[in-house]
């Protein structure tokens, strides 16, 4: 295997082997960098061992075929690969480099969970060592898990990710449920309204139908520009992604979408994604014709008690306050913020920006900010998306 970047270890000479790292414990690290296309019989056994070791790694998110499912939709989809002075492997990332000198994780902003497979070992100095041989100045992250390793010095924030925690079975969640949500006790007579009104009910744990993806993305899109929010499934790598993940099934890792009908109408839909025990819950949506029956409610709680069904030990909803998660969450993890760069200057640049954004979110006249924004600049946080 070879690197692609000619010019990473020594500029004059193309293909060049890895350059020593020197790092404060004196070990003698190498890195190279890969394309998705040059992963070889190695570095399929390297990742599966590496995320096999950390438990918090199986989210999709750090599955090998989403790594290949985002380089399918994008060119610019690389793989740090980190050894010892022994050649083992010891550290992955995988990344897109958004300029010739930044980068961020595979999937930018699709991707609820990132960090370095096996980077736990890694010190800080050493992080910032391996991204001057890479050539990168720097690498945004936004999601990464906690305890995240040489990122932890990095960081500008925590958030809280929310999952249901399905271990003890359906039974045992339930009733978990209806003692503390009182959404529950309300959510049965809507559910039954909605099949008097609209006829009977018909759910899909996972559907093939290419059509019915294409009405979630609709309906996914048509929200976005009702909420004024940047409509991320404008950009076609984006919605592709989408498309390649649903076409996706394996025994370890798959495309997974789930479909509420009433009747012949299509009310309440899910895209998202399987490994081993893990659902990761990612684009969800529903025709808001139907809102007042709150089908959401129903779609979560059959994709739950199916998952459930299926020895899925985890339903992972992601990070951020979306109203729908405090509903049934069980559990939380933790991710954090921040950016990975030896220049104090642009490390505090970057923060300040990150908490300034948070602020204007938080406003009580946000709703009349995003209008007047979106209507003033259109592709307004179209940044995150490139």
């Amino acid at each position: 295997m070879h690197s692609h970047s000619s010019d990473i270890h020594q500029p004059s000479v193309a293909h060049t082997a890895a350059a020593s790292l020197s790092a404060p414990r004196a070990r003698n690290l190498t890195a190279d960098l890969i394309r998705a296309s040059e992963i070889d019989a190695s570095i399929v056994k390297a990742w599966a061992d590496l995320r096999s070791r950390q438990p918090l790694m199986q989210s999709p998110y750090f599955d090998l075929q989403f790594t290949q499912a985002v380089a399918s939709v994008r060119d610019d989809v690389e793989i740090a690969v980190i050894r010892d002075e022994c050649k083992s492997i010891i550290a992955l990332l995988p990344f897109q480099r958004m300029s010739p000198n930044h980068a961020e994780p595979v999937g930018g902003r699709l991707n609820d969970a990132h960090g370095f497979l096996g980077g736990a070992g890694l010190s800080s100095d050493e992080l910032i060592n391996v991204f001057r041989i890479l050539k990168l100045e720097s690498f945004g992250f936004h999601a990464s898990l906690k305890p995240n390793g040489p990122f932890s010095d990095f960081e500008f924030c925590e958030l809280e990710a929310h999952h249901l925690d399905l271990s003890a079975g359906w039974d045992e969640f339930f009733r978990w449920v209806k003692k503390n949500s009182s959404t529950i006790k309300r959510h049965g007579q809507k559910s039954r309204r909605l099949e008097r009104e609209h006829g009977e009910l018909r759910f899909e744990f996972h559907s093939e139908s290419e059509e019915v993806l294409e009405q979630l993305i609709a309906l996914k899109r048509a929200k976005y520009q009702r909420t004024k929010t940047f409509d991320i499934l404008s950009v076609d790598w984006a919605s592709d992604l989408l498309r390649k993940i649903h076409k996706t099934q394996s025994p370890n890792f798959s495309g997974i979408l789930s479909t509420l009908h009433a009747g012949d109408r299509l009310v309440t839909a899910h895209i998202g994604m399987i490994t081993d025990n893990l659902l990761h819950y990612w684009f969800p949506t529903f025709d808001p014709e139907f809102a007042q029956y709150s089908p959401g409610t129903e779609l979560l709680l059959r994709v739950a008690k199916q998952a459930c069904e299926q020895n899925i030990q985890k339903l992972d909803l992601g990070y951020g306050n979306d109203a729908y998660k405090f509903k049934f969450c069980n559990a939380t993890d933790r991710v954090s913020v921040g950016l990975v760069t030896d220049s104090k200057l642009a490390f505090q640049t970057a923060k300040a920006k990150y908490v300034w954004r948070q602020r204007l979110k938080s406003i009580p006249m946000k709703p009349t900010v995003k209008r007047v924004l979106r209507q003033v600049y259109p592709n307004f946080g179209g940044w995150n998306f490139k």
